[in-house]
């Protein structure tokens, strides 16, 4: 059980020191599986179309020492899967930490609840689960409002671009309002919105939102910028002229 307990020290001392998987190589191990010891390599995943081969991590990693610690006795406790989720998630291995997470929710333990909804939606995000995402946000927001809910802004704009780059307008314009819903008084939210309103053809929206950056900012680098895009929507708002008859 010392030994075990070393290899826990180990694995968060490496985990803190951002070494998560270390260099990669690739291994042959005879019969060997996924997300388990063999020798002085953690085997992470086998390599597809090649018999007994495994992309694997070395021993002087977070993920190796803490595989080593339970396969030495250790208790594989909720802090230890929780742990291991995040050695994943940390490494931008979205998908397996996704299902960790997904599988340990009911283990977590009161006082880590907020964290680990934060980190659980983070994984989300990675493997494109946009309103889940913020979904689990929003559960780590209600645990401990003060440290996430700053961060709910930043999670709009996220999720905003991702949808900017699907080339899905409405969706974008939908998540920077709520952005701007958030933070009412921030001039740049207002910028993006206003743009991405005039790519809508909402020539009133945009000319608002505009408008809205120079009061807040009278002195904005691109006010002059703005003054000529705002004459040119409210011209484009303006009813066509009737001749008389």
């Amino acid at each position: 059980m010392k030994s075990a307990i070393l290899h826990y020290k180990l694995g968060t001392a490496y985990f803190n020191l951002r070494n998560y998987f270390g260099t990669i190589s690739t291994v042959t191990v005879k019969s060997g599986r996924e997300e388990t010891i063999s020798g002085e390599w953690y085997l992470i995943e086998p390599v597809p179309g090649r018999k007994d081969m495994f992309r694997a991590a070395p021993s002087n990693t977070a993920i190796y020492q803490i595989a080593k610690a339970v396969a030495e006795g250790i208790e594989d406790r909720a802090d230890l899967k929780f742990l291991r989720a995040n050695i994943y998630l940390n490494a931008g291995r979205y998908q397996q930490a996704y299902q960790m997470y997904g599988q340990m929710r009911d283990l977590i333990p009161k006082e880590d609840r907020a964290l680990f909804f934060h980190y659980y939606a983070q994984a989300a995000f990675g493997v494109g689960k946009l309103e889940e995402y913020l979904s689990l946000l929003n559960e780590a927001i209600k645990l401990n409002k003060a440290a996430y809910q700053p961060m709910l802004v930043e999670a709009y704009l996220k999720v905003a671009e991702q949808y900017n780059q699907a080339g899905d307008l409405a969706k974008y314009i939908e998540y920077l309002n709520r952005a701007v819903r958030e933070s009412p008084q921030t001039a740049s939210l207002h910028l993006k919105l206003g743009n991405a309103c005039e790519e809508a053809n909402r020539y009133a929206d945009a000319v608002m939102h505009w408008q809205m950056v120079l009061d807040l900012e009278p002195d904005h680098p691109r006010r002059l910028e703005l003054l000529t895009a705002i004459a040119k929507n409210r011209a484009r708002m303006a009813p066509p002229a009737t001749r008389p008859s």
